[in-house]
């Protein structure tokens, strides 16, 4: 069965893609661009010890997608410990977020984590000099 679509050339561009997005079931609910950041990150759930050593994927000021070998149910809070090699001895940049979504695949587990306060150049300037120079 073949489907026609018919696009009024005279709609801009921002409505065409809610639309289309609107039509396809999707929306984009992130409040900031995310870019790709690759870094091995240390998660920490209460419940579980030792931290779980995964990598990041991507990030925002909102959030960060990591690969974990463990699944980590949605609703989940984590302490998260970023290893940005800052030089010897240099703490890592910790921040809190919540587990929000949790996809299976045969490489890894991604983990999709809202931080619980944006990231900012006050309380975390390693990670937001990063992230500000991709």
């Amino acid at each position: 069965m073949a489907y026609r679509f018919r696009v009024d050339l005279g709609t801009d561009e921002a409505a065409l893609s809610t639309e289309s997005a609107r039509f396809a079931g999707v929306e984009n609910r992130r409040a900031y661009e995310r870019v790709p950041f690759f870094c091995e990150v240390r998660v920490s759930v209460r419940s579980q010890r030792p931290a779980i050593a995964a990598h990041t994927c991507d990030i925002s000021r909102g959030g960060v997608k990591l690969a974990s070998p463990v699944v980590l149910r949605p609703g989940t809070e984590v302490l998260l410990e970023f290893a940005l090699n800052e030089g010897e001895g240099a703490p890592p940049e910790k921040v809190f977020g919540r587990v929000v979504r949790c996809d299976a695949d045969v490489d890894a587990n991604y983990v999709g984590i809202e931080f619980s306060e944006r990231l900012s150049e006050i309380e975390t300037p390693s990670l937001w000099q990063r992230l500000v120079n991709i």
